[in-house]
């Protein structure tokens, strides 16, 4: 197994959140995804058991995800497949938190939030990135209930079309339906992504 300089950024930053052997493995994997844009399993340089756990790891916090969807098209819709030929993708809003940790040496959510709306919406994200930390903050288990950001945008007093919103947070994975919604209740919930409450 490589080793990974002691003085890395990225390292540092990985090992606030996760065990050393943990934080190592993602830390390769990353780096494959800035240099990959769909990495397939056989490009990623690691054996086959410590491979998987870090894929699963990546998967469980959004790190990384199946680049195929599902039938919902939520993140909990996609199978993550450990196999020769599979893709992966990493988030937008990841990729930004990750650049961010790699010259910073800690994560920092709230700047990859903005830069990923930013690719976006232009100048034009202090509201939309206000909703989301609203948001974040009434989460349970790091889920939310599609009508609250209607109630928490009318009590921030935000002027903002929801469906753009959402399809952008969707877009940029900030946040995924989820496929947990219970068919009598007609409830939608939305899993807001992981890597963000970091």
């Amino acid at each position: 197994m490589a080793t990974i300089p002691e003085n890395n950024n990225l390292l540092t930053a990985m090992q606030s959140r996760f065990f050393e052997e943990d934080a190592a493995c993602l830390c390769r994997l990353v780096r494959i995804c800035f240099q990959m844009v769909h990495p397939r399993y056989e490009d990623i340089d690691m054996a086959g058991e410590e491979k998987d756990e870090c894929l699963l790891t990546a998967f469980q916090e959004r790190i990384v995800l199946p680049a195929h969807s599902g039938p919902g098209g939520g993140w909990n819709d996609r199978s993550l497949s450990l196999q020769a030929g599979e893709y992966y993708t990493m988030p937008p809003v990841v990729w930004h938190l990750m650049c961010y940790a790699e010259n910073q040496g800690r994560f920092l959510p709230d700047q990859a939030l903005e830069k990923a709306l930013r690719s976006v919406l232009g100048e034009e994200t202090t509201e939309t990135a206000a909703l989301f930390r609203e948001s974040r903050k009434h989460a349970r288990k790091g889920q939310i209930e599609a009508g609250l950001f209607a109630a928490l945008a009318r009590n921030l007093g935000l002027d903002l079309d929801l469906h753009d919103t959402l399809d952008c947070y969707v877009l940029l994975g900030i946040a995924s339906p989820c496929s947990k919604g219970e068919v009598h209740t007609g409830l939608v919930w939305y899993e807001l992504n992981p890597c963000l409450f970091y």
